[in-house]
């Protein structure tokens, strides 16, 4: 069976960042970006992934 194709692509600028399968893609990302920002107004220490703009991860 076949492994499905994922790309992630900047909804601003549609720059391709990463590709492959889903586990694949979001490894890249997560290697690429490796910086969070920790939110703490709610007293919780939240952490979110910081990209460069807007991303989408869709099947190709």
């Amino acid at each position: 069976m076949k492994q499905k194709q994922y790309r992630a692509f900047g909804l601003e600028t549609g720059e391709i960042y990463a590709e492959g399968n889903e586990e694949e893609v979001r490894r890249k990302l997560q290697k690429k970006f490796p910086s969070y920002r920790t939110d703490t107004k709610a007293r919780l220490a939240l952490q979110v992934p910081v990209y460069p703009e807007p991303l989408m991860i869709s099947k190709i």
